[in-house]
């Protein structure tokens, strides 16, 4: 990764940089690189617990009206 600040690409280091941060090719490849079946599988269990909840939610309010 590069600096871009005051229309000259730098060294400087992330954190100091005061412009733009520039990827090169390859800090893009790595960052698009990630675990298909880890984001499936956590994806599949917050929608099994947020319908597990809304369930639960709807089951006390019913019995509360009882």
């Amino acid at each position: 990764m590069r600096c871009l600040s005051d229309g000259q690409i730098t060294d400087t280091p992330i954190a100091q940089c005061a412009g733009y941060v520039l990827l090169q090719p390859d800090d893009v490849a790595m960052y698009q690189n990630f675990d298909n079946e880890l984001f499936i599988e956590v994806s599949g269990l917050i929608l099994l617990s947020f319908f597990s909840g809304h369930a639960a939610g709807r089951l006390v309010r019913w019995l509360g009206k009882a």
